[in-house]
């Protein structure tokens, strides 16, 4: 469902609200030294997120069923942003997803009342 608005605001408003962060090439989460640095919080839209590796990951769904290619593509996305000390707060927003069944099936229950 989201904020009518929010991206636009966000867009027009982006220097003010966030900072650019540079990780140098070969960052880590544990410094030379064996010390851990700072974890550099991102917060992302998790449907979002999903859709844009869906949509980059290019998968043959014509069968359905990618779903254990998928599951690998993200554990590695993730994995690599944790790995260079990101810390990831994913956050599912707007309405919860029904598959279409379930739709279907809610339907026709209130169909039948």
């Amino acid at each position: 469902m989201g904020v009518h608005g929010l991206t636009t605001f966000l867009r027009e408003h982006k220097q003010s609200l966030a900072t650019t962060q540079q990780l140098p090439p070969g960052a880590s989460h544990v410094a030379s030294n064996g010390a851990s640095h700072h974890p550099l919080s991102v917060v992302l839209d998790a449907w979002s997120f999903l859709y844009e590796v869906i949509y980059c990951a290019d998968l043959p769904w014509v069968f359905g069923g990618e779903y254990p290619q998928l599951s690998q593509l993200i554990h590695r996305i993730v994995h690599a942003w944790v790995e260079v000390g990101i810390e990831l707060h994913f956050v599912f927003d707007g309405q919860s997803y029904l598959s279409p069944f379930l739709q279907a099936m809610s339907f026709r229950e209130q169909d039948a009342r």
